[in-house]
């Protein structure tokens, strides 16, 4: 028999499986493991204005098991923009208030794929000096890492 058209069968290969199906098995499981994918990994953002949209998204409950939180800064130059990464910045993407267990902020630092090598030198020295002592003093701790290669081909790897 040949099935053509909208009568023939699919088949999905049983790697595509959801991650979550047992958590949906059995309340306790459930109760048990559901906050799991929120604790033990890291939130991460490719920048600073979307962490905000995102935050908004998860619920109160959810928020409050994200430990570590990462932001990707695309482009060194936008970090000394006074406007793109500031202390007041941080504040207004409500890390004390929505994020109450963040324990550690890791800022990774791309550079930019025609930029000048000095700028993330600059970029990195600007976070260091002027934003992860402000975070430190409130408490988290602060990871500035200059990376090596451009965003767009660490992504595609």
């Amino acid at each position: 028999m040949s099935l053509k058209g909208p009568q023939r069968l699919l088949v999905i290969p049983r790697e595509r499986t959801n991650a979550f199906a047992l958590l949906r098995t059995c309340r306790q499981i459930y109760a048990e493991t559901a906050l799991l994918p929120l604790t033990i990994n890291t939130l991460t953002v490719k920048s600073l204005p979307r962490i905000g949209p995102l935050l908004r998204e998860m619920r109160k409950y959810q928020r409050s098991q994200i430990a570590v939180f990462k932001v990707e800064i695309s482009d060194p130059r936008r970090t000394t923009s006074h406007s793109y990464v500031t202390q007041e910045h941080f504040k207004e993407a409500y890390l004390e208030t929505h994020l109450p267990c963040l324990r550690r902020i890791h800022i990774c630092l791309y550079p930019a794929r025609n930029g000048k090598p000095e700028t993330i030198v600059e970029g990195e020295a600007f976070l260091n000096s002027k934003i992860a002592p402000g975070l430190v003093a409130r408490g988290y701790e602060v990871e500035v890492e200059a990376m090596a290669m451009d965003y767009s081909t660490f992504h595609h790897l």
